[in-house]
């Protein structure tokens, strides 16, 4: 290939690279990501939108915090750069408040914001990395879902709690004085829970990690399998399957214990 050749590829791919660059250019400043300097892109808002008295369930989805809590008044708050309020969706459907990003969110400097106020909260989803905190509910039935590499509080007063952890999130889980738990993890996080139930169901898979300690519960059925480290406290029965080389700690001296292991993983009984 000689050098004429070269150049008029080489000068093909400059072309190909402005035009693109160009493109992305164009495509940011409709989804409100251009002027990233702007100081008036820049500056804080905060706009309120609609939300149904009726919501009873939450789907959060992108880079957001949430802070949601319990009133009889419900309000729905976004607050973040001006440049960005506009890639924040909040979408209506029945009872259920969607609540995620549209197009690129380049560069906050500071978090996006989300406060909401509901009478009642039966499902919260969450898929992001944003960092969540939700007080003041209570009801028969809670189930709760964290994806991604978020974190959530929730302090709460539910009868059955059903939460999962699916990714490398931290879920710290508050339900007070309740009937049954049920927890599942898949991945790296985290769960803590505390309160007290009659009854603990836990499923776990990966190298994540169970602080039930202050969970009491009547009885605790656990299976763990992968690499990491639980604690639980049973008062009166634990049953125990392990495969692989993760700790199991049973914290409350149960007198009926059952322990089913395969792997390299050990079972302690804490008094």
């Amino acid at each position: 290939m000689n050098f004429r050749s070269l150049f008029k590829i080489g000068l093909g791919m400059a072309l190909l690279a402005v035009l693109l660059t160009a493109v992305s250019y164009s495509m940011l400043r409709v989804q409100g990501a251009a002027n990233p300097t702007s100081v008036a892109g820049r500056t804080a808002r905060t706009e309120v939108r609609e939300v149904a008295a009726t919501t009873s369930t939450v789907e959060l989805v992108g880079p957001i915090d949430l802070r949601l809590r319990q009133g009889d008044i419900p309000s729905l708050k976004v607050r973040g750069e001006q440049r960005l309020l506009g890639n924040i969706a909040t979408e209506q459907q029945g009872n259920t408040l969607r609540i995620g990003s549209k197009g690129l969110l380049l560069h906050p400097r500071r978090p996006i914001e989300v406060e909401l106020v509901l009478p009642s909260l039966n499902e919260l989803v969450i898929n992001g990395s944003g960092d969540s905190t939700v007080n003041g509910f209570s009801g028969e039935h809670l189930s709760v879902q964290l994806q991604g590499s978020g974190n959530l509080t929730f302090n709460g007063r539910y009868k059955q709690v059903e939460a999962g952890v699916h990714g490398s999130g931290d879920l710290n889980l508050n339900t007070g004085q309740g009937d049954r738990v049920t927890l599942e993890m898949v991945g790296s996080g985290a769960i803590t829970s505390s309160g007290s139930c009659k009854e603990l169901t836990a499923d776990l898979t990966g190298s994540g990690d169970l602080n039930a300690q202050h969970l009491a519960s009547d009885k605790v059925t656990v299976t763990l399998q992968g690499s990491g480290t639980t604690n639980v406290f049973a008062r009166q029965s634990a049953d125990v399957t392990m495969k692989g080389s993760g700790d199991i700690r049973v914290y409350g001296n149960p007198n009926d214990r059952n322990v089913s292991r395969s792997g390299s993983g050990g079972v302690s009984w804490v008094h």
